[in-house]
């Protein structure tokens, strides 16, 4: 079943293509208490008509390595309203992660750069920057040199160089917390 949708993509504004000229960007954190900080300076423009077919039922027929994502149903020893507690989540729900992970990609190491848990905030446009809001437009997570710059925070002079690893995914991974 397919049905269609609107889609938010980036207007490309001059401001972008002006030198030495700005680049998008969109804050997700609070930010009210910087006297003249912007949240953004991104403005969307939305592409009526894009068909979306629902692939519920279907989950098992997409893999990572041929489709670049891939669904996968875990159990998790959480309820809802414990998402609430962001110190609960960082020290128990992100190790989990890190050990599913590692089981079910099979990799000899996994490494949770951050986590977020998104709220829909219905007065979000009034008040911005109280929470992580779900996005609503298209959008990359990472740039091409960021991946590299998290890991190197993550694990410090210490780690291995970025160059060294033999392969590395940068894997995206999504709770549904409520339907």
């Amino acid at each position: 079943m397919a049905f269609s949708c609107r889609i938010g993509y980036l207007r490309r504004l001059d401001l972008y293509k002006s030198e030495p000229g700005e680049k998008p960007f969109s804050i997700n954190i609070p930010i009210n208490h910087l006297p003249g900080a912007r949240q953004s300076n991104v403005e969307y423009e939305y592409v009526e008509g894009i068909s979306v077919t629902d692939i519920r039922g279907r989950e098992s027929d997409f893999s990572l390595d041929i489709h670049g994502f891939e669904l996968a149903q875990q159990k998790i020893p959480y309820a809802y309203d414990d998402f609430e507690d962001t110190s609960l989540i960082t020290r128990t729900y992100v190790k989990h992660m890190e050990h599913w992970m590692k089981e079910h990609f099979q990799a000899e190491e996994v490494l949770i750069f951050d986590h977020q848990v998104r709220r829909r905030n219905p007065v979000f446009a009034q008040r911005r920057g109280e929470s992580e809001q779900p996005i609503t437009g298209a959008h990359v997570d990472e740039s091409p040199k960021g991946h590299e710059a998290q890991y190197a925070f993550k694990v410090g002079a210490e780690g291995k160089p970025f160059e060294s690893l033999k392969r590395c995914e940068i894997i995206k991974y999504c709770h549904q917390r409520r339907f």
